[in-house]
């Protein structure tokens, strides 16, 4: 990696990926871990035709800077936050809605989930020698930092690293590298190791026996050369939604905790009326808002993930409409869209443009959008006010702390004189 250039400079304003931001005079210049008002060294390196700016040093730090919780922070590649005071932290999370939302936008205070509240990890392994890295990779680079404890996590996943590299210098031979699966679920932690050519012999399949029983450990699973062999199972991985068990497997989507689960239900619950209507549940997933809801609402799901139809199905024990569908692909018309009252819409990142142009010009009575990504929910709610819909608030929820994304819940009414 060559050093292409070197200077110190004024951080003006921290962009949306949380970097902070100054002009030189051949470009704009981005540098994480860095603050508003503080001037600051760097380098800027080239790997590959990719250029990145990294921190050498602050000259003058902002009176806004903390001692970060985490003593691998600005080395691990995971949280890029931790360096803001509480009030920067939160007036940061906010311009990320503002930065987007039109000035007259209804935002409503900040929802947090707090810190060490996920449950989930990915962490990368790698053998060398007799050594064991474990950790996440440092940012912009694809070294793996070496941890064994992260303050984002729940302290119960947090807790295994250290047993995991004991377990896995025992069964990785010399450069042989790992991808670690982590989830807790409202009955233990399941764990999957993704590990290529991994040759699981009586006295390794022993030892990770071992060490799923000592660690209480619910499923323990080895994926190898495309096939997933399950070393362990003391019971079937689940979270609750509403009151119902809905099984859960190592890679498939849900929300970042518990919290998130009831604090985003909750919301999509208080913007619907008491009265009782009919909904269609966009990319319903698992079931987040389709189970509390057909508590006392008329449920369709749709959704194109199979194994997460199949779970919500066994959940609902039929009481949730469920069609697999690619709504990117094929999305609902708005003829297929009249028979709902409510609309509820939960799409990945990249939002759900195809299905929002038909939705702008169907005729239910309310959309309720959640959305993971500032930026294309600002482009779908657009698209929804150019047709039949006025968003009338959206809340920012923070259940990505530490880090530089937000999630949005809005509300769209329809306007009836369109």
């Amino acid at each position: 990696m060559a050093v292409i250039e070197e200077g110190s400079c004024l951080i003006e304003f921290i962009n949306k990926q949380g970097f902070g931001s100054s002009k030189s005079p051949a470009n704009r210049i981005e540098i994480p871990y860095t603050l508003i008002g503080e001037i600051v060294v760097f380098e800027k390196h080239e790997y590959r035709k990719k250029s990145n700016y990294i921190l050498k040093n602050i000259e003058k730090p902002s009176i806004h800077r903390v001692v970060p919780e985490c003593k691998y922070f600005d080395f691990c590649g995971g949280c890029m936050l931790q360096h803001m005071d509480l009030e920067s932290y939160n007036n940061f999370k906010l311009s990320l809605a503002q930065r987007v939302l039109p000035p007259e936008t209804k935002i409503n205070p900040l929802m947090t989930i707090p810190k060490g509240s996920r449950r989930r990890i990915n962490l990368q392994a790698l053998k060398k020698d007799e050594r064991l890295f474990l950790g996440l990779r440092r940012f912009h680079s694809h070294q793996i930092v070496d941890i064994d404890s992260c303050p984002a996590v729940m302290s119960e996943l947090s807790a295994i690293f250290i047993p995991l590299k004991q377990i896995m210098i025992e069964i990785l031979e010399h450069k042989h590298k790992a991808e670690i699966f982590l989830t807790y679920n409202n009955n233990g932690i399941d764990i999957l190791f993704e590990i290529q050519n991994l040759n699981i012999t009586p006295e390794k399949e022993k030892l990770l026996m071992n060490f799923a029983t000592e660690n209480q450990i619910i499923r323990l699973q080895i994926q190898s050369t495309e096939q997933t062999k399950t070393i362990f199972e003391s019971d079937k991985p689940y979270i609750m939604l509403g009151d119902k068990k809905v099984a859960t497997d190592p890679k498939c989507f849900m929300q970042t905790s518990f919290e998130s689960d009831k604090l985003l239900a909750g919301l999509v619950e208080q913007y619907l009326p008491k009265e009782t209507g009919k909904i269609v549940d966009l990319f319903c997933g698992r079931g987040t808002f389709s189970l509390p809801l057909s508590k006392r609402f008329d449920v369709d799901g749709f959704e194109s993930d199979s194994n997460a139809l199949e779970a919500l199905e066994n959940a609902s024990e039929g009481t949730i409409n469920l069609h697999q569908r690619d709504l990117f692909k094929n999305p609902l018309n708005e003829n297929e869209l009249s028979p709902y009252d409510f609309v509820v819409i939960n799409p990945p990142r990249a939002g759900a443009l195809e299905q929002i142009k038909k939705l702008a010009n169907s005729k239910c009575k309310k959309i309720i959008y959640i959305s993971c990504n500032p930026e294309s929910f600002a482009r779908d709610a657009a698209i929804l006010e150019k047709g039949s819909y006025k968003l009338q608030e959206a809340t920012p929820v923070d259940q990505f702390y530490w880090n530089a994304h937000l999630e949005i819940v809005g509300v769209f009414e329809r306007l009836e004189t369109k």
